[in-house]
């Protein structure tokens, strides 16, 4: 087992990439800033609310994955990680989406499935992210899907409030920040677990741990790492954690702030 420094963690929508500005993968310089942190003996993850058939190729040989808001892990190619949701409480969710007509995505690390509600709404926003739509399949057998997470999407805000207000106190719900849609996972399954998961496998401390990220669902993540730091456009509640403030994507935030932090 490789003996790292410490861990550096990256999210991927609004941080690593940024669809507002078309910017759909890392820039060369961000890129050049985590082969440098690789040679110098930091282990470099993604920590992403996506699944990771649709974390896209972008030229860095990540150490880990941690996807789906930390419901999975993988050191390797190899799973150390994985929390799904039951057939059951899947169906209840699902009848409410047809009842209010919001649509959603069953999201496991393979393939994620797609519902016929709100399909115009999805393939819209599979376009906005630049998302190869052939990691989506419609859904045959739900009770044959390891469902890791749901991403939901819908027209108007009363249709998410309506929801969020029904199973709040059930399921973790996260609004996306730039887009009308929004994460469902387990109570008590965030980034930070995911990031335990695998610091626990390579015997890291937390505090040897650093953590970029821009929205709500990386509350969680930039609390627990040794220093948080949020991106230059993020969601207001990470200033309540984030230790330190990098520039936006268009910017090479992320490299700069590696040089400032001595990492590179």
């Amino acid at each position: 087992m490789k003996n790292y420094k410490g861990a550096v963690f990256f999210d991927f929508d609004g941080t690593l990439a940024d669809e507002n500005l078309q910017i759909y993968k890392p820039l060369p310089k961000t890129i050049e800033g985590i082969q440098k942190l690789k040679e110098n003996g930091y282990m470099v993850g993604i920590a992403t609310g996506r699944a990771k058939c649709y974390v896209p190729d972008v030229d860095i040989d990540f150490d880990c994955y941690v996807t789906t808001n930390g419901a999975y892990a993988e050191v390797d190619n190899e799973e150390i990680f994985n929390s799904c949701m039951s057939t059951e409480e899947l169906r209840i969710l699902l009848d409410f989406f047809h009842e209010n007509g919001i649509g959603y995505v069953l999201e496991s690390q393979d393939k994620c499935y797609w519902s016929d509600t709100g399909r115009e709404d999805f393939i819209r926003m599979v376009n906005t992210f630049h998302i190869d739509l052939s990691c989506f399949a419609p859904i045959v057998d739900l009770s044959a899907i390891k469902t890791n997470k749901l991403m939901v999407e819908f027209q108007r805000e009363e249709q998410f409030d309506r929801f969020k207000e029904a199973f709040d106190d059930r399921y973790v719900i996260t609004r996306h920040r730039t887009h009308p849609s929004g994460d469902v996972g387990k109570t008590g399954i965030d980034k930070s677990v995911g990031i335990h998961a695998v610091m626990e496998h390579f015997g890291l401390a937390l505090q040897d741990t650093y953590a970029f990220g821009d929205g709500e669902n990386d509350l969680q993540m930039l609390s627990v790492v040794g220093c948080g730091i949020a991106m230059k456009n993020h969601a207001a509640v990470l200033d309540t954690v984030a230790k330190r403030i990098a520039g936006g994507v268009d910017e090479d935030g992320i490299y700069y702030e590696l040089k400032d932090l001595g990492l590179i």
